[in-house]
């Protein structure tokens, strides 16, 4: 019947926080909004080993911080790392991270093992 809005899907189940859709993800790290299937998931714990091994987003090859980097990237600010690595470190959930940032962790922790 025209103006019945019973077959309108809730806007709750259509898009989840922040307006994007549900099959968005975005990347715990860069922020890159890729579809959910790209997303890798990686335990707390992997990420804190790749900070010991000395992954840093706004320095380590591969990386692209968008709207993040700091003003002068060959000068990183250390507080914005430091401030970061300081969430990273005590955060106890899994990280979905997109295909550039799992393969900076990936290189980070083969290096330190090789």
């Amino acid at each position: 019947m025209p103006g019945d809005l019973t077959d309108i899907t809730p806007a709750s189940e259509a898009f989840g926080q922040g307006g994007r859709l549900v099959n968005e993800y975005m990347c715990d790290i860069c922020s890159r909004a890729l579809a959910r299937p790209q997303i890798k998931f990686h335990s707390a714990g992997a990420i804190r080993n790749a900070i010991r091994d000395g992954f840093d987003p706004w320095t380590t090859p591969g990386m692209d911080m968008p709207g993040a980097a700091p003003p002068d990237p060959s000068e990183p600010d250390p507080r914005q790392y430091q401030a970061w690595r300081e969430m990273a470190m005590t955060d106890t959930s899994e990280w979905g991270l997109c295909p550039a940032c799992t393969n900076a962790i990936s290189e980070v922790r083969a290096q330190s093992q090789g």
